[in-house]
């Protein structure tokens, strides 16, 4: 009766990689040389290809100036951009980032161009880069010239400079997380997020979709494990909360556990008649949870009403209605409440959903004659 719905439906209302750390690096084109006198007349060129064509003239002649050709491929891709073009676009801009991997500028356009192709994993790898190098401003070696105050001082003016374009590509990183369908690549993104963005701002999220990832693949016991680091930074996540009740519920020896994670998450949140959609939806989930847990204790008595207001508040979002209904049957046949079973069943199967052969096997075994 476990869903992976259940554990990601209320991500969409929320909403360890061996990378180096590097000074962020500025490209500077000296006023007056060959090449900015070049890069002027490019500037001045209005016709897409012909810009592109001297963006490529420009690129071979100045070869030997690699910082110089990082920025003619980075003008590239903001003419491809520009033009529509996304894939020649995302190609300069590879080429961009590779000439000048701790450039801010450059990554947060490549990124960008690759959030527009929902290429995630380039999202996530190009944006890690970028928080690396942030991180980077940090660690730098102080030049003995300067002192302590007046280096501290050149840190922190650094860091405010590239705040902006961190938190974007730290924030792009999580939308490409959550986009991502496939556990095994979630997961293997999250490890490079992780890497460029210690102590991020996003981690209980970051969290959440590694447990539910993890979950997928049937990786209980890191499934635990992420969501008590999790929790510990916020104990009153929901999310969380709902995520370890759900991976603790197959496990007899922890399910008192998990029912205690989901009675907090049922405290936490709003049911009241100001309630939001997505409280209401959030409140449904975890009613839910609390009496599938509870059934799997044998404790159906206790699940029923539980259950009752899980099917009220989640009407309209059929992918975990349909589940609360299949679980109200099953509470009330193991009850041998019979009439009530067989309403709950048949409402779950006609939904025609993924629960639909469960509740009609369930309901023919309700339906079928009793013994005398």
């Amino acid at each position: 009766m476990k869903s992976a719905r259940t554990l990601l439906v209320i991500f969409s209302f929320l909403l360890f990689g061996l990378l180096s750390f590097s000074q962020v690096s500025h490209i500077t084109i000296a006023a007056g040389t060959d090449e900015d006198k070049a890069l002027q007349a490019i500037s001045s060129e209005n016709d897409t290809q012909k810009k592109i064509e001297l963006l490529q003239k420009f690129n071979q002649d100045f070869a030997k100036n690699k910082p110089a050709v990082a920025f003619g491929y980075w003008q590239m891709l903001q003419t491809y951009q520009t033009a529509g073009d996304n894939e020649r676009a995302f190609a300069a801009g590879e080429k961009a980032a590779e000439l000048a991997p701790d450039n801010l500028d450059v990554l947060v356009s490549v990124c960008g161009i690759a959030e527009a192709m929902k290429d995630y994993e380039s999202v996530v790898k190009y944006a890690a880069k970028g928080g690396a190098a942030y991180q980077g401003i940090a660690k730098q070696t102080k030049p003995a010239e300067m002192s302590a105050d007046e280096w501290a001082a050149r840190v922190s003016q650094d860091q405010a400079a590239a705040k902006q374009s961190y938190e974007y590509l730290e924030a792009a990183s999580l939308n490409a997380i959550s986009g991502e369908n496939d556990p095994k690549k979630r997961l293997d993104m999250i490890e490079t997020f992780t890497a460029g963005f210690p102590s991020s701002r996003f981690d209980v999220q970051v969290s959440q979709l590694a447990m539910a990832s993890l979950q997928s693949l049937n990786d209980t016991a890191k499934s635990i494990q992420f969501g008590e680091r999790a929790l510990k930074a916020n104990p009153n996540s929901v999310p969380t909360l709902l995520l370890l009740a759900n991976a603790l519920a197959s496990d007899p020896k922890n399910a008192a556990k998990g029912v205690e994670y989901a009675q907090r998450a049922v405290k936490l949140v709003k049911t009241g008649p100001d309630a939001t959609p997505e409280q209401k939806l959030t409140a449904g989930v975890a009613k839910s949870t609390l009496g599938f847990l509870l059934l799997n204790q044998d404790k159906s008595l206790a699940a029923v009403p539980e259950l009752k207001e899980a099917v009220d508040l989640l009407q309209g979002n059929d992918s975990v209605y349909e589940e609360a209904l299949y679980r109200l049957g099953f509470a009330y046949a193991k009850l041998g409440k019979r009439a009530d079973a067989q309403a709950a069943l048949q409402k779950c199967a006609a939904m025609k959903g993924p629960y639909m052969p469960m509740a009609q096997d369930l309901l023919a075994k309700v339906n079928a004659p009793r013994k005398k």
